[in-house]
């Protein structure tokens, strides 16, 4: 079971959130040239803003933040970079950090307007709307066993984990036989899929809390 974590980037280790558990996948659908450049590079951590842009054109968009170590395969990335810039999801760029010499790299994608509904419902916290059984099939390995699949499909295997999730993060003593209906994961936690997002205060992100970004409607 995956732990909670703050967004805490260290070099040579993937930061796993939600963001990149349940809407990474979606990269796969630049298509299979773009999954192989893709595959060659480090991916750090992935998110859903950065508060740096806050108020920029881009909000409201379906963006996806992913931080690169553009250090580990540096030949691999620059082609990359130069590649991606050509294609029509590829948004933007920047270095991530104080340090001009930093070699943490943002680039930012538009995900696909077929995926806007999953982006939405992925940002509501309804993740069993995200996908189709076709998507799911298209997007996900099929060996994972709690983690995503379970978890979109809203299957009975991943209750109890979700209820040792609610037991950890409200300190209850829930059993599998309290689970009622409901999303099998918690909501979005802002720290956690958000860059740079010391400033907010609310802990999760709901339809109440859009500081940061333009809704669309549904």
């Amino acid at each position: 079971m995956y732990e909670t974590l703050k967004m805490e980037i260290k070099i040579g280790k993937y930061y796993v959130n939600k963001t990149w558990r349940f809407l990474l996948p979606c990269l796969k659908t630049f298509g299979e040239e773009f999954v192989e450049k893709y595959n060659k590079l480090f991916k750090l951590a992935a998110g859903i803003h950065d508060t740096l842009l806050d108020g920029s054109i881009y909000e409201g968009d379906s963006v996806l933040y992913v931080l690169f170590d553009k250090k580990y395969n540096e030949k691999g990335f620059k082609d990359f970079l130069v590649w991606l810039k050509y294609q029509s999801y590829y948004i933007s760029d920047y270095l991530y950090g104080p340090d001009l010499d930093t070699r943490y790299h943002m680039i930012m994608f538009r995900l696909h307007e077929s995926y806007d509904i999953s982006y939405q419902n992925f940002l509501l916290g309804k993740y069993s709307c995200m996908y189709s059984s076709e998507q799911i099939e298209n997007l996900f390995n099929p060996e994972t066993k709690y983690t995503e699949i379970a978890v979109l499909k809203k299957e009975c295997s991943a209750i109890p984990y979700f209820i040792d999730k609610i037991n950890t993060e409200f300190n209850l003593r829930l059993t599998p036989k309290d689970y009622k209906e409901g999303e099998l994961e918690l909501p979005l936690k802002i720290e956690e899929e958000v860059f740079n997002s010391t400033k907010y205060s609310k802990v999760f992100f709901d339809s109440e809390d859009r500081s940061w970004l333009k809704t669309k409607s549904m």
